[in-house]
């Protein structure tokens, strides 16, 4: 077989789908590029890479596209027969579990780390059957640029799901978290879904419990994925990652910059027979009213630290950083797609923090006004303007298509309705929304005749529909 391979590859030499067999046969691995992606993140980090790594970078090396077509032939041959860089899966798999929860421990929140805040009673029974007073610690992270992990235990209504899943076991979680504990392995599912968010966090529909983890160990640690990872309930993930010999771990960065949805980090909910346990309970500022008890309830139990993040706190400092943000632009005359980006998130952050607080939310339009109104409208920031009114879908504009700045218009009359107000009373302020969209379309007429001043033909200039500034 393997002469019959070396012949078929000798025959093809020119095609480039026979350099993915010749990285395959090598590796004895299908996905190579997942793996290099891997190892390149772990090099970026300065992760100490194992055996098996130095393999997949080996196998680079032998076949890189800067040797001759012969001497890479030559390689081939030698190790194909040999299979001396035969790539160990499970040994690979063991090393980036490790790998992947060191990166994501580093930085995650400690409650040991926290400032102690103060204590809140709870009266409650202990292991006995006994009424107890218990004293727990309440610590509170008031810094905007918090890491987090967190499992989020949500009653669900619809008895219907229970025949597929296991909501009628986090139902009764909420009010007994002693079945975090006797649930035995064999019943609920073999893993737990964790997420982790870098300064914010998101939850299930209204998360009645909110579970805190101060780090992962690589023993528990499944897979990572940067959105929802689709989890099939009651089936054990990690056999079925296993036996199809798959690599599933986002790369850091996108779990860092989770702004769209949320991510899932997947972990054995049990190992050496003994159950993940939670580190503390998290409880944000502006629902403290109303999930206060069932919080205390747990930190009892485990013996945990209640943490509360103050967004109120935390949000005024996002709201002082869009400040900043938008006095820089001004002071620059142009900004361009990466500052884009970065205000958008301070402003999604910041609405995050005063999601109950309307009054105190920012308001998109009125920062793109703002800017308009203190900027002139030039060829160097004209584009961007546009990409900005279309980015809040101000405008149908779309940099990433051919003539659209041409046929750029104002969007419907529903998206200019002021997002700081009640929701339930949005409705309200219809006036206000066409008044606003009449605004825009004026703005955008002036962006579109400052391009088009500057050239006759889009055609000519491919830099505008790639979504670059210039």
């Amino acid at each position: 077989i393997k002469k019959f391979v070396i012949y078929q590859v000798r025959q093809n030499k020119n095609d480039s789908e026979f350099l993915s067999v010749m990285y395959e046969a090598l590796l004895n691995y299908q996905k190579y590029d997942d793996l290099k992606i891997i190892i390149d993140e772990a090099i970026k980090n300065g992760i100490k890479l194992d055996d098996e790594c130095q393999k997949v970078l080996k196998v680079y090396e032998l076949l890189n596209p800067n040797l001759s077509i012969e001497t890479r032939l030559q390689n081939f041959e030698h190790h194909y027969k040999t299979s001396d860089l035969n790539l160990d899966y499970f040994k690979f798999y063991e090393w980036v579990k490790n790998y992947k929860s060191e990166l994501i421990s580093e930085n995650l929140i400690n409650p040991g780390n926290l400032k102690d805040n103060s204590t809140i009673d709870y009266l409650g029974y202990d292991e006995f059957g006994y009424l107890k007073t218990y004293k727990i610690p309440v610590k509170v992270i008031d810094n905007p640029n918090f890491h987090i992990l967190i499992h989020s235990i949500t009653k669900k209504e619809d008895n219907s799901l229970n025949r597929v899943a296991n909501y009628h076991i986090g139902n009764q979680l909420i009010d007994n978290p002693s079945l975090w504990n006797s649930v035995s392995k064999n019943e609920g599912n073999p893993q737990i879904s964790t997420s982790f968010f870098n300064g914010w966090l998101r939850t299930f529909g209204d998360g009645s419990v909110i579970l805190g983890f101060s780090h992962i160990d690589g023993n528990n640690l499944i897979a990572t994925f940067d959105r929802d990872a689709g989890t099939k309930m009651k089936e054990n993930q990690e056999k079925i990652i296993i036996d199809s010999k798959s690599i599933y771990f986002a790369e850091q960065d996108k779990l860092e910059n989770n702004t769209l949805d949320y991510n899932e980090i997947l972990l054995k909910r049990y190992q050496d027979g003994k159950p993940i346990l939670p580190d503390y309970v998290i409880v944000e500022s502006d629902m403290i009213n109303t999930k206060i008890e069932t919080a205390k309830k747990w930190a009892a139990y485990f013996n945990i630290p209640i943490v509360i993040i103050d967004k109120n706190k935390i949000g005024e400092v996002r709201k002082n950083n869009v400040e900043n943000i938008l006095k820089k632009i001004i002071e620059a005359k142009h900004f361009d797609f990466n500052t884009i980006n970065k205000l958008k998130d301070e402003i999604r952050l910041t609405n995050w923090c005063f999601e109950h607080n309307c009054e105190k939310k920012i308001d998109p339009y009125d920062v793109i006004i703002y800017l308009l109104k203190n900027m002139q409208i030039s060829s160097t920031n004209a584009l961007s303007f546009l990409e900005l009114m279309h980015s809040y879908e101000f405008s149908k504009f779309n940099a990433h298509m051919n003539h659209t700045i041409v046929q750029s218009e104002v969007s419907s009359l529903n998206k200019f309705l002021p997002i700081n107000v009640d929701p339930l009373k949005r409705k309200l302020f219809i006036d206000v929304a066409k008044k606003r969209q009449i605004e825009m379309s004026t703005y955008i007429e002036l962006c579109k005749s400052t391009i088009n001043e500057l050239y006759y033909s889009f055609d000519e200039y491919p830099e505008y529909s790639t979504g670059k500034s210039i």
